[in-house]
C-alpha cells in the first residue's frame, strides 16, 4: 500500500502554503560498483589486487607502492598519481617551512584529481589511505602527534567525505589501501595487527578485505585475502581466498553471487 503523503505547513511561508512529503520506494537494482579497504603488512598483495579491478583505474599513489607492481599490468588503461606528502620541514633542502601550508597544497590537489577520476574512471585506487590520513591530518592540524581528540572531530568528517563520495557513484568502484601497525597491550606486542589510518572507514565502506602472506608456499600460492566484514552480503563474511583466485573479479561474485566475472572485468 502506498502511503498517502500529508500536507505540512511550513513556518515562513506565506499562510496556506503546504509541503507535500515525497516517499519513495527503495529499489533492488543490480550492484555497479564496489567500495572496499584492504589492509596488510607490507608486500603482501593488496596494491597487486587492487590492478586486478575492471579498468580503466586511476590510481591516487600517496605511498611509492606502484614500483614493481604496476608493471604486472602493463595491458591494463591505467592513469597514476603521484603525490609526494610532506614529511619534515626539517630535511635539507625543504623548500616548505609549515607542515600545514605545504600539506594542505597537495590535499588540495588530491580531493580535486579524486573527485574528478570517480566520473571518469571504472576503478579508482586510493593506495593507500594510511598516508590520505596523515595528509589532512597534516593539512589541518600540523601535526601527526599530542593531538586532542576534540581536534579529530571536524578531520574525521572531512576525511569520511571521501567515502561518501566513492558511495555516490554508481559506476566506479573505489578500493583504499591500509598499512596495518602491531597491537599492544601492557606495552607487548600481542602478536594482532590493526588498520594504520581512519579506523572508522569499515562504517562506510561496503567490504573489508585482509590480505596475507605465507612464505613458506611458493609463488602466487603465497598470497591470500579473507573477507573480514562485508555489509553488502553478511554471508560471504569470512570467504577466502588463495593464489590466484586473489582478484577483484573472484571477490566481487563472492559478494554478489548472482553476477558473473565478465560483469566486473
Amino acid at each position: 500500500m502506498t502511503p498517502t503523503s500529508p500536507q505540512v505547513s511550513i513556518g515562513g511561508v506565506r499562510p496556506g502554503a503546504t509541503k507535500v512529503v515525497e516517499y519513495k520506494r527503495a529499489t533492488t537494482d543490480p550492484p555497479t560498483r564496489l567500495v572496499i579497504s584492504v589492509d596488510s603488512l607490507p608486500k603482501e598483495g593488496k596494491t597487486n589486487f587492487a590492478l586486478t579491478a575492471p579498468g580503466p583505474i586511476a590510481i591516487h599513489d600517496l605511498d611509492l607502492g606502484m614500483e614493481g607492481v604496476i608493471e604486472k599490468f602493463a595491458d591494463k588503461e591505467i592513469y597514476p598519481f603521484r603525490y609526494d606528502v610532506p614529511l619534515s620541514a626539517m630535511l635539507p633542502g625543504s623548500e616548505f617551512a609549515s607542515m600545514a601550508d605545504a600539506s594542505q597544497k597537495v590535499w588540495r590537489e588530491f580531493v580535486f584529481q579524486f573527485r574528478d577520476s570517480l566520473s571518469k574512471m571504472r576503478t579508482v585506487v586510493i593506495d593507500t589511505g594510511t598516508e590520505a590520513w596523515s595528509l589532512i591530518r597534516l593539512a589541518r592540524l600540523g601535526k601527526l602527534t599530542q593531538v586532542l581528540p576534540v581536534q579529530y572531530t571536524a578531520v574525521n568528517a572531512e576525511f569520511r567525505q571521501l567515502t561518501q563520495l566513492a558511495l555516490s557513484q554508481q559506476k566506479c568502484n573505489v578500493i583504499f589501501t591500509h598499512k596495518v601497525k602491531d597491537v599492544f597491550k601492557d606495552d607487548k606486542k600481542t602478536g594482532e595487527y590493526e588498520r594504520a589510518g581512519f579506523t572508522e572507514i569499515e562504517y562506510d565502506v561496503q567490504t573489508v578485505l585482509k590480505a596475507t602472506r605465507d612464505y613458506a608456499k611458493q609463488g602466487v600460492a603465497q598470497f591470500q585475502l579473507e573477507i573480514a566484514a562485508c555489509r553488502a552480503n553478511l554471508g560471504a563474511s569470512g570467504r577466502r581466498f588463495n593464489g590466484d583466485d586473489c582478484t577483484f573479479q573472484k571477490v566481487a561474485t563472492a559478494i554478489y553471487p548472482t553476477t558473473t566475472e565478465e560483469y566486473w572485468k
